[in-house]
Formats: structure tokens, sequence, C-alpha cells
């Protein structure tokens, strides 16, 4: 995918969000800083949401609004929309188990291999807790290896807590400097179709900055 030259990177796009009979137009802004850091900004006609993940913490934002996510969430927090620093990220922190599950083909008809990862947090004792909140499942396109979808669930606490399962569908995958990216991108939620996202412009290696993924 290029990791190995991308230092950060930024995407826009538009967004097309649906809720029940509701349908919104928006744009989208996608960051990624090595493979500790990303955010999700949608510019919505109602409110301007804001994700951010930054080693380890993350915070999501309505407006000027700001909430923290309890450590359950962070563990999930870092962006799948941009799979290039999640792959990297996986493949880089030991901490990380993988997992080959097997090949399936996908609703779309892509065959694709399954595996399962999640973060041990061997290397922190005192996080151990969350590793069972930790796991995704990626399917690689059995072709080309890229991601062809994330599924995820997100937890707010341990326990018997609800959460909400989260599928990212992504395609359309181009080369730009050397990297490839993702321009569609569909998100579901708890499998319901919720964000249909079109990239339109990525950059890599722009000098993004910690004040571009502010966690306060």
């Amino acid at each position: 995918m290029g990791a190995g030259s991308v230092l950060d990177s930024s995407a826009s796009g538009t967004i097309t969000t649906t809720a029940g009979s509701l349908t919104e137009d928006g744009t989208v802004r996608l960051l990624t800083r090595r493979v500790d850091q990303t955010a999700e900004r949608f510019a919505m006609p109602d409110a301007t949401l804001t994700l951010i993940f930054s080693r380890g913490l993350a915070i999501q934002k309505r407006d000027s609004v700001v909430q923290a996510n309890s450590l359950e969430l962070a563990s999930t927090s870092l962006s799948p929309l941009a799979p290039l620093s999640l792959i990297s990220a996986i493949v880089q922190d030991s901490d990380f188990n993988i997992q080959a599950v097997g090949q399936e083909t996908l609703d779309n008809g892509v065959l694709a291999n399954r595996i399962r990862v999640w973060k041990s947090y061997a290397s922190d004792s005192a996080l151990r807790q969350f590793a069972t909140l930790s796991g995704r499942i990626i399917w690689l396109d059995a072709q080309t290896n890229l991601p062809a979808k994330i599924s995820y669930v997100r937890r707010p606490a341990q326990g018997a807590i609800a959460g909400t399962r989260v599928d990212v569908y992504l395609s359309d995958y181009r080369q730009v400097d050397g990297a490839v990216y993702p321009f569609s991108i569909k998100e579901s939620l708890n499998g319901m179709p919720w964000a249909t996202i079109t990239i339109n412009n990525v950059a890599f290696n722009t000098g993004l900055t910690d004040s571009d993924f502010p966690t306060e």
C-alpha cells in the first residue's frame, strides 16, 4: 500500500448520510499522521462532527462541544476510513495479534481473505482489560490484498452494555504518489447503511502536526 514512505495523509470529499427517511449531504476531511493519529471531520447542514484518535486517547466533538471517549471506545477509535494508517499500525505494533480465518465471498462478489486482529496490550498491563474490546475483522481482497471490508463493535464500557457494530466497505483504490487510497467508502451501523463517502482529493506528507489531532 506504499506505507513505508507515508508520514501523514489528508483526504477530502463528500458524504451522504441516511437516518431513516432523512438524507443529508455534507463534506468530509480525513487526516492521518504516522500510525497513531487519525481525525474524521464531517461538515453537515446542522453541525460539524469530529472524531479524533491520538496515541491511545479519543474524543468526539459536535461543533465546539468536546466529549472525551472512554478507554473502551478508544480501543477501536483509530479510523478505518483511512486503511493505510490502520494496517500500518497493526503491522508495526507487536501488541497486535493477527489470526487468519479463511476465505469468504463478500456481498459484492469479491473473494476475500478474512483475518481477525486484536490488540493484546501485552506491553502495558494496566490496559490488558481492553484487549477483548479491540478486535476487528478485516477482509483483504484475494486478488489485490487491499482491505475490502472492516468490521468491529464499539462498546462504551465493559460488561453487558450494548455496542454498535460498524461495517466499513472500501473500494475504488487509486494510486497517489506511490501509495494507494480508497476513493469510495461506505459505512453501516448495526447493519443499516449510514454513510456513503466519495473521496475527491488525497495528499500525502503535507506536514501535519500534533495540533491537527487535539484530544482536549
